[in-house]
């Protein structure tokens, strides 16, 4: 099959793409580098096609792309279309290239490109996308600047080259009049002038395609099932690097529930537009799948069966509600404004699980010292942020499994003692987690900023430079935040020095005592310690375990 016969079947809409297919995500620059190596005659990989009647849903594919545009699905009403399972990216680029747009720009190609060159991985072919009026004011200024360029040029769009008014052997002779071409010159433009028709009527596999159950009855009990299908689409998937596991779960998911495909994209922009703490599909998929009683880790296969989807479902509502509301909880009761303060996603989890298991997700006043409590414990201690697969649904069956009355703060307590071994609530615990440590100390939430200026940064008090080789020098008694532009005129000058234009109040919110600067560094950092771990046990509400 010819790259035309293929874009002829995307333009008639018999070649469609699945909703488990992600969005069209190559750039401009790729799409060049994929016609240079067209152009060169190298193979450019292979579609892989499924011959199919079923009430599948699918989208067409768009010929004038533009990114950010949302795409329109449809079930298939029994209608033979070809579902591409692999080879979407190669294919909407050609389309996109050939009969379209990206963004409002053309594919153009440069009828001069094409020279030798002892490098091969250098371009040979040149494309840029351009609009009509850009490659004018290009090919103008290229004959303006004939007498100095080394490589003349002329760029011409790909799609004009499928028209009755292709250019051809007249365009030939223009050029080599413009630019005194040689015959070696004038002999490129010739064959480049003919290379794209040849190229997309070629058949002799530069794009090979396969096409699952071409041919075979629609009844024939030979023919794939959509489970078969899957199983194919998440092997070629997971070879490679193209999507992520909850990529292929909402892949997964849309095919056996439509809404899926607006749904969770649209709640994560929605949250991420009005949070501070920035969500992610991982996160709220394992968050769906603990409250479907279907355990934290992003296992695909968990959904190779129906009644599982179904629970997916069911549990949508109510986890997507609870996250919300852990969210506002962590921000507003915790004073936590980012996901490096929270020490990862995971450690809300938990949170989200309890509040989706009440008939509404809002946080009981006597349950709000330890659902605080604990939120604290797990980030600090960051019992969540490794393994990040199975211990967010060891915490849960742990802590929150059975009855109880309230948060059960004690549970959490026992399960990140058993996985940490962090026994005390002080350096050991405080210290483990350094940026909440000095957010809380100081009153700062982390959320966004603005002014690259204000942003701030974790500073040594007593200055690295100076001594770097003390084990003291990362100890959270010589740590604090202080505005960038502070910092970077520090240098390696004394604190007391440095320091002298700070606000005393400035200084104390920090819980830094000026007279103690000059002290003993030793001395000064354990002194401060204490101090900030006697105010961590009162603001976190942590002081045993």
């Amino acid at each position: 099959m010819s790259v035309s016969t293929l874009l002829d079947g995307i333009e008639k809409g018999r070649i469609v793409l699945p909703a488990i297919q992600r969005d069209f995500v190559w750039n401009a620059d790729r799409i060049e580098k994929l016609f240079d190596s067209l152009f060169r005659g190298y193979p450019i990989g292979v579609v892989l096609l499924w011959d199919t009647t079923e009430a599948i849903q699918y989208r067409t594919f768009v010929a004038d792309h533009r990114r950010g545009a949302e795409a329109a699905y449809r079930v298939n009403d029994g209608e033979t279309v070809q579902l591409v399972l692999d080879g979407q990216q190669r294919l909407t680029s050609l389309y996109i290239a050939l009969r379209g747009s990206l963004n409002g720009r053309r594919l153009h190609f440069d009828v001069l490109s094409g020279r030798s060159s002892d490098d091969a991985s250098e371009e040979k072919f040149s494309f840029k996308f351009m609009t009509k009026e850009e490659a004018e004011v290009r090919n103008a200024e290229a004959v303006t600047d004939s007498d100095k360029a080394a490589m003349p040029s002329h760029y011409v769009a790909l799609a004009d080259f499928s028209g009755q008014s292709a250019p051809g052997s007249k365009l030939g002779r223009q050029l080599t009049k413009k630019f005194d071409l040689s015959e070696d010159d004038q002999d490129r433009v010739s064959d480049n002038l003919r290379r794209p028709v040849s190229i997309m009527t070629e058949t002799g596999g530069l794009l090979q395609e396969q096409i699952i159950d071409a041919g075979l009855p629609q009844d024939s009990p030979e023919r794939k099932t959509v489970f078969d299908i899957l199983e194919i689409f998440m092997r070629i998937n997971t070879q490679g690097i193209n999507l992520t596991r909850s990529d292929l779960i909402l892949s997964m998911l849309r095919l056996h529930w439509p809404d899926a495909t607006d749904a969770l994209p649209k709640f994560i922009a929605d949250v991420n537009a009005k949070s501070s703490i920035q969500i992610d599909s991982d996160f709220v998929i394992r968050c769906i799948f603990s409250v479907a009683g279907l355990g934290t880790r992003l296992d695909i296969g968990l959904l190779r069966k129906a009644k599982n989807v179904e629970k997916v479902k069911g549990a949508y509502e109510s986890t997507t509600a609870a996250i919300r509301s852990a969210l506002d909880f962590a921000q507003d009761e915790c004073r936590i404004g980012s996901v490096k303060l929270l020490n990862g996603l995971n450690t809300l989890v938990p949170v989200v699980h309890f509040l989706a298991a009440k008939k509404k997700p809002v946080v009981a006043p006597t349950e709000r010292a330890d659902l605080r409590r604990a939120i604290y414990l797990i980030a600090f201690s960051g019992v969540l942020t490794k393994h990040s697969d199975s211990r967010p649904g060891g915490l849960v069956r742990e802590a929150l499994g059975g009855k109880a009355t309230g948060f059960p703060y004690e549970r959490v307590a026992r399960y990140v003692k058993a996985k940490t071994r962090i026994e005390s609530a002080d350096n050991q615990l405080f210290g483990s987690h350094v940026p909440l440590a000095l957010a809380l100390v100081q009153n700062r939430k982390d959320g966004k900023t603005l002014y690259a200026r204000n942003v701030v940064e974790t500073d040594h008090i007593f200055p690295r430079a100076k001594y770097g080789d003390d084990p003291l020098i990362d100890d959270i008694g010589n740590l604090w935040f202080l505005p960038q532009h502070v910092n970077r005129s520090k240098t390696d000058a004394k604190p007391a020095t440095y320091l002298a234009d700070v606000d005393d109040a400035v200084l104390e919110a920090a819980l830094i005592d000026r007279g103690n600067l000059t002290k003993r560094f030793a001395t000064f950092v354990r002194g401060r310690r204490k101090a900030m771990i006697a105010a961590l046990q009162e603001r976190t509400g942590i002081s045993s375990l």
